[in-house]
């Protein structure tokens, strides 16, 4: 009984960390979004010092949507930009449907 309890409390737990992680895709509805975000939380997590590598984006947009490196690129020129933003001392990124 004990172990049944111990499973399904790690069970739960990895479940949450899973459900975390998916976090920034989650609520997006397109490819676009869901990259503007991932971009936005990477910015957001490096204080705004260190945007995407374009090797890193097209990698994450590959993996996360099953595009290939092409598609992947076309999503990056139409998605955004990310752009250095003297006033702010920092990168910032600008997403065409927002």
């Amino acid at each position: 009984m004990t172990w049944l309890r111990i499973c399904s409390g790690i069970v739960a737990a990895l479940s949450s960390v899973s459900i975390l992680v998916s976090m920034p895709t989650a609520y997006a509805e397109t490819p676009g979004e869901a990259f503007c975000a991932e971009n936005q939380r990477h910015l957001d997590k490096t204080n705004g010092e260190m945007p995407f590598e374009v090797n890193e984006a097209i990698a994450w947009i590959t993996q996360q949507f099953n595009m290939s490196e092409t598609e992947a690129v076309r999503l990056i020129d139409d998605v955004g930009e990310t752009y250095w933003s003297g006033m702010n001392g920092r990168w910032e990124v600008k997403c065409h449907d927002q």
